[in-house]
């Protein structure tokens, strides 16, 4: 399981110049959308639990990324200057990796709370 944020992507987006960047290049199983737009907040959650509508997830490290970053999932175009931006701004880490501590329901728009 992966959980990335929409404002660590536009981060990434901004700094590499370009106009759109799709999360699927990440292969998140959870997007959040935050209040705080300061990127790669996810990373402070680590060594915490997040609920998330019933269910209750603990945050154990972040994602080391590959290159498989660099391959536009739409066209499979690859641009290298994808992860290059991720190693430079975040040590090349996007996302975080939690476990299941409650099993539960997550639907969209549901509240993230910091336990």
């Amino acid at each position: 399981m992966l959980i990335t944020t929409t404002a660590s992507l536009q981060a990434i987006q901004k700094v590499s110049h370009r106009n759109e960047l799709d999360m699927l290049r990440f292969r998140p199983n959870l997007i959040i959308d935050l209040d705080d737009h300061t990127p790669f907040q996810e990373e402070v959650w680590i060594g915490k639990e997040v609920r998330i509508g019933d269910a209750v997830l603990s945050i154990k490290k972040g994602c080391q990324r590959c290159a498989y970053v660099n391959i536009d999932p739409s066209t499979q175009q690859i641009d290298h200057s994808v992860l290059k931006t991720v190693v430079k701004e975040n040590k090349m880490i996007f996302g975080v990796y939690p476990t299941v501590v409650k099993n539960g329901q997550i639907q969209k728009n549901d509240i993230v709370r910091l336990q």
